[in-house]
């Protein structure tokens, strides 16, 4: 999976995942395409979350952020994203479904009470899920009680427990 996000400095030597002028994401390809599709550049996103341009190429670099940076972006940048589990396996193979610009209705301000709700609905059990992912018993706990997580912890619990992300991005009405 490659996403076409230039790297603009041209003499750099390539990362582990930047590889003929592109970034080679599965975490954050929904980022940079949004990225591609509204004209953002690693110098826009740095300086509308408050973070340094390099801050924001070691995210492409890793592949991987926290989600609260995630939502502090869009929410600038005058979006709404929103993140779901759901029980949909993709036949393409890919990790998550994105999708753009398509209404739903946002039920709380925690941002991984669709975590949450998902274990909840599908009746997974943290403890059942937390050995197979490799992290400690209450490392979810800690998750919801801080209401923070890398992305890539998503992506793996998805996986571990037979789920898809949904990723659904909106422009934000409240701004406009």
């Amino acid at each position: 999976m490659q996403c076409s996000l230039k790297m603009r400095k041209e003499g750099r030597s390539p990362e582990s995942n930047y590889q003929d002028g592109q970034w080679n994401l599965v975490h954050l390809k929904f980022l940079t395409d949004f990225m591609e599709e509204t004209g953002l550049t690693t110098a826009s996103v740095a300086e509308l979350v408050g973070i340094s341009r390099q801050a924001v190429y070691y995210w492409f670099k890793k592949d991987d952020v926290k989600i609260s940076m995630i939502y502090n972006l869009f929410e600038a940048y005058g979006y709404k994203i929103e993140f779901d589990l759901i029980k949909e396996r993709a036949a393409d193979g890919e990790p998550a479904r994105v999708e753009m610009a398509v209404e739903r209705k946002q039920t709380t301000g925690k941002r991984l009470e669709f975590l949450a709700s998902a274990l909840k609905r599908y009746n997974i059990y943290r403890e059942d899920i937390s050995p197979k992912m490799g992290i400690g018993n209450t490392t979810i706990y800690y998750w919801l009680s801080h209401d923070d997580v890398f992305i890539s912890y998503i992506y793996q619990l998805a996986e571990v427990a037979g789920l898809r992300l949904s990723i659904k991005i909106t422009p934000n009405k409240d701004i406009m």
